[in-house]
């Protein structure tokens, strides 16, 4: 069975490693899901097994006093403990030692989002009452000019 998946068309091998105890060869299969989520609603840890639920934000429900965001469970995924620990601890030295790059990326997002940010209240601070009076916030005291 391993060489007829191997030998498939589309079977692209992604990875091979020969480490003792990681002895495994990696293909790609065109067939794989690829599920978008928006967090991690909850995680459950166990000796053998480990369950990870993944969230997608589908709505806002505005009638409560605060936004309420509305989830919709996407996703369950079931891994072997040691593997998602393993997992983990790759993710975490991947970021480390890649954190410059990592904490550069995140700062360009700040900066891109501030510019945003900046220009929406600009636009906000140029619309006009219907009286031709420009728009203030109702919370803080009207400046005579």
């Amino acid at each position: 069975m391993v060489e007829q998946f191997a030998k498939r068309p589309t079977a692209q091998l992604l990875g091979r490693d020969r480490t003792p105890g990681r002895i495994f060869d990696l293909y790609d299969d065109p067939s794989t899901p690829e599920v978008y989520v928006d967090g991690v609603n909850a995680t459950l840890l166990g000796a053998a097994v480990s369950k990870i639920d993944f969230h997608v934000a589908v709505s806002v429900d505005l009638s409560e006093p605060a936004p309420v965001e509305i989830r919709q469970l996407k996703l369950r995924v079931v891994i072997p403990t040691a593997a998602l620990i393993e997992y983990l601890g790759a993710m975490l030295s991947n970021l480390g030692s890649n954190a410059e790059p990592f904490l550069a990326a995140l700062d360009q997002q700040k900066s891109v989002l501030a510019q945003q940010l900046s220009f929406l209240r600009a636009q906000d601070a140029t619309k006009q009452h219907p009286h031709g009076q420009p728009a203030t916030d109702p919370e803080q005291p009207a400046v005579p000019e």
